[in-house]
């Protein structure tokens, strides 16, 4: 036994890295460079803003009574009880996005996040300026339930969020579907049946 640990937010095989360390950063900007002189163009970033952690490792915080997170997936009710205010958008994640736009830019290849934050307003930070992340996942409408009052909801505080992006050439995806998520239904769109 070593005594050794590590740490890992989701999978034992996908240890979280500690970004303190500046070889961890160059090692990336090695990883990024490899591929990317192979031809790839670009990157999907998982869980993008989850990559710093906040000094000495503080347990999360479980949401007060009545703040609970009630929509989505049981993986994602589970993972949301908690206020992830100790290893989500901490300070120094957006350096990470800038440092691997500027590996990228050279090569005209595309950085897509996986930022699984649900309000828009916070999301935007991800895409704000021209430096950081080109694109990004929105899963508020996968959370959703897919229940057209909460979607409509949902529509609306994204066309609210709008005018923080002011000035932003990124753009964002909606995926109608994620592990761990209910599947989009297949009558989803599609025109009411007559009735006979």
């Amino acid at each position: 036994m070593t005594r050794q640990y590590y740490l890992h937010l989701f999978t034992a095989g996908q240890p979280d890295l500690n970004w303190d360390d500046g070889r961890v950063a160059d090692e990336f900007d090695a990883i990024l460079r490899f591929w990317l002189d192979r031809g790839v163009g670009g990157f999907r970033i998982d869980v993008a803003n989850a990559l710093v952690k906040a000094p000495g490792l503080p347990d999360q915080p479980v949401r007060a009574p009545g703040t609970e997170y009630r929509g989505g997936s049981a993986a994602s009710r589970d993972w949301l009880r908690l206020d992830h205010v100790y290893d989500h958008d901490q300070p120094g994640m957006l350096a990470i996005h800038r440092r691997w736009r500027q590996v990228v830019t050279p090569y005209d290849a595309l950085l897509l996040g996986e930022v699984y934050v649900l309000d828009p307003q916070v999301l935007a930070t991800y895409v704000r300026g021209q430096d950081g992340l080109h694109l990004l996942f929105w899963f508020s409408l996968v959370e959703s339930g897919w229940d057209p009052g909460r979607f409509e909801d949902l529509l609306r505080v994204a066309a609210a969020t709008v005018p923080h992006l002011a000035g932003c050439r990124a753009a964002t995806t909606v995926p109608v579907r994620s592990r761990g998520t209910a599947a989009a239904r297949p009558d989803a769109g599609a025109p009411s049946p007559s009735p006979p």
